[in-house]
């Protein structure tokens, strides 16, 4: 087994609270893979689509690991060294799969186990990276490994992106906390199973310094314009830093700017008539205090969702203003904090970070997909095929347990649009008991206009309010706002868009040669994956692109007009197959057209960003 007997290991209750606290299948594969015995992956411990096979097999797998763990004599130091033992990994992931892993490149499993190892030509560019988040950091720590000058430009005071910026009460993942982790660098150990905002931005930012993007970053540092020069073949940045405007040219420029960056209002007369103070929950000012307060919140999404149940705590009495109720995935942890029995099992079991980011990719690989698939001959209202009508059933009825005791804010809470439509929220409860507070009201009349003493509702009074708070999310389909680029011919992009950003694989455009984005356009999620996998994927394409410029001794890539509108097509035939595409939402442009979203599967996103097709781009030497 290869351990050193040091004492206990843990004590039989924290063993069994630990194995309680997560699913026992990554803890499995861990421990084949240390001891390399193949009893830890027994086909009786696979994972089944059946729930009730699935929590039989759960609950004999945990009584495993307890008793196993609880007959260890000492506390246990597993080696490393272990990992070489004669059992293969591939036999460990076809267990954690149940088999599926054969449709998939081994590449795909490898990356996400060990993160990406690029062995290839060093790239000798000088490269611009604007934004300092999640993308912006992975897309510094892999151009520096591959040998580029980078430098980053972050206008914020500190690295983050999003998570620096938002920062109002109740923020925190909606995704597990393991998948949104690095590949390269998967957290090795998270205070609750969906972390708070600070815990997401310590690790985001401790990933930074240690990988030396601290080093390469100006914090505090606007990109005013990005101007191409036929002439050197170089991009020139102008950076307004302390009112102080400088100049710099690069080889290439990656806008890691992303969807989340601009704050979007209500489109509602009166917004500035109102006489109270205005909060936009994604610019939370510091030290609010609302208690004794009538506060308004417009807005039920993802943002809305979290801080609501925060505000209520405090405010004498608030005012939900609900458009269109969110569809919820029951997730009973969602605010629960682990356990720090099943916390130090990460410290304990080498390995078991990499296994357990990795169970959280492969459940949610292609996640609900399927079901939001659109049925054309369907005609049901409410979903888009017989799949899909079964989600909603099973969605409605967790609704109905949870407001059994109330059933006049059942039919305010349960969605008339298809479940996938817009973005999935997880209950663990905490909505619910919120709107059912006394003192909570979920408003569903359409709101007029905002008048001085609160909001104008149609066809009913006016609600007098102290506060007003907009949850009203982002403009995410304003892509390099605020940033003026001009490509060749001097054709600035956003005049080149006209209101509709499209770009080649989510990172180019047509006449903006060695210009690329990152978490552009068409590389959201919806209902499956993992968006730090898009990330990195896109990260690694823009690398192949450079790649191909040393390689080729070339001064640009750009991809061509047709390719890029051939994608464009593409990916406005394939969002028009989805549930998202038949209802208004934040992923739709002021055109109606879906232009944030991937409508595909995350493994054909894998496939494609590998490397560049050299069909669809040309080479300027």
């Amino acid at each position: 087994m290869n351990v050193q007997n040091k004492g206990r290991l843990m004590s039989d209750v924290s063993i069994a609270e630990a194995v309680d606290a997560i699913d026992p299948r990554p803890i499995l594969a861990t421990l084949a893979g240390l001891t390399g015995e193949r009893n830890f992956i027994s086909p009786d411990f696979r994972r089944s689509p059946d729930p009730e096979i699935d929590a039989d097999r759960i609950a004999r797998a945990r009584a495993f690991l307890q008793d196993y763990l609880c007959s260890l004599s000492g506390q246990e130091t597993f080696s490393a060294a272990a990992l070489k033992s004669g059992i293969s990994e591939s036999e460990i992931v076809e267990f954690v799969t149940d088999g599926a892993s054969s449709a998939y490149d081994p590449a795909v499993i490898h990356g996400q186990l060990h993160g990406e190892i690029r062995t290839k030509t060093r790239i000798s560019k000088k490269v611009a990276i604007i934004g300092g988040g999640l993308s912006g950091i992975a897309a510094a720590i892999e151009l520096m490994a591959d040998g580029c000058s980078v430098a980053l430009f972050e206008r914020n005071t500190q690295l983050g992106g999003t998570w620096a910026y938002n920062d109002y009460p109740g923020c925190r993942l909606d995704s597990n906390n393991f998948l949104y982790s690095y590949s390269f660098c998967p957290a090795r150990r998270r205070s609750n199973y969906y972390s708070t905002q600070p815990e997401v931005l310590h690790y985001l930012q401790d990933v930074a310094r240690n990988h030396g993007v601290d080093q390469v970053v100006t914090l505090g540092a606007t990109v005013r314009e990005c101007i191409w020069s036929e002439e050197t073949g170089l991009w020139m940045l102008s950076v307004e830093k302390d009112g102080n405007v400088t100049h710099a040219s690069f080889d290439a420029v990656v806008a890691a700017l992303g969807q989340l960056g601009v704050p979007k209002l209500p489109d509602l007369p009166g917004l500035d008539r109102f006489s109270g103070p205005k909060l936009h929950a994604n610019r939370w000012p510091k030290d609010v205090d609302l208690a004794g307060k009538r506060v308004g919140v417009i807005g039920t999404g993802a943002t809305g969702f979290q801080l609501i149940p925060e505000l209520a705590k405090t405010a004498k009495e608030l005012v939900v203003f609900q458009r269109n109720p969110p569809w919820m995935v029951p997730t009973p942890e969602y605010s629960r904090p682990m356990p720090t029995s099943a916390a130090a099992l990460f410290d304990i079991l080498p390995g078991l970070s990499s296994w357990y980011r990795f169970w959280h990719f492969w459940i949610g690989v292609e996640g609900w997909l399927p079901l939001t698939e659109v049925d054309p001959s369907w005609k049901e209202a409410g979903s888009t095929s017989e799949l899909n009508r079964w989600w909603r059933q099973t969605l409605v009825k967790h609704l109905e347990g949870r407001f059994s005791d109330r059933p006049d804010l059942l039919a305010k809470v349960v969605p008339s649009y298809p479940p996938g439509a817009k973005r999935m929220l997880r209950d663990d409860g905490t909505w619910p008991e919120t709107l059912k507070q006394p003192h909570v009201k979920l408003e569903i009349s359409r709101i007029a206009s905002i008048i001085p003493e609160g909001v104008k509702l149609v066809g009913s009074k006016d609600v007098e309010l102290d506060v007003l708070v907009f949850a009203s999310g982002f403009a995410a389909s304003e892509y390099l706002h605020g940033i003026k680029v001009v490509g060749r011919g001097g054709k600035e992009i956003h005049d080149f868009w006209k209101g509709e950003a499209r770009a080649y694989m989510g990172s180019m455009v047509p006449g903006y040669p060695n210009f690329f984005l990152l978490y552009g356009p068409n590389t959201n999620l919806v209902a499956s994956g993992s968006i730090v996998f898009m990330s990195e994927c896109s990260v690694q394409f823009i690398a192949s692109c450079l790649e191909q410029l040393s390689d080729r001794g070339a001064r640009t890539i750009e991809v061509k007009s047709q390719a890029y509108s051939r994608f464009v097509t593409e990916m406005d035939e394939g969002n028009s197959r989805r549930a998202w595409s038949v209802v208004d939402n934040f992923y739709k442009n002021e055109f109606g057209k879906v232009t944030q979203v991937w409508p595909l599967s995350i493994l054909e996103f894998w496939k494609r960003t590998r490397s560049i097709d050299e069909r669809d781009v040309s080479f300027d030497m």
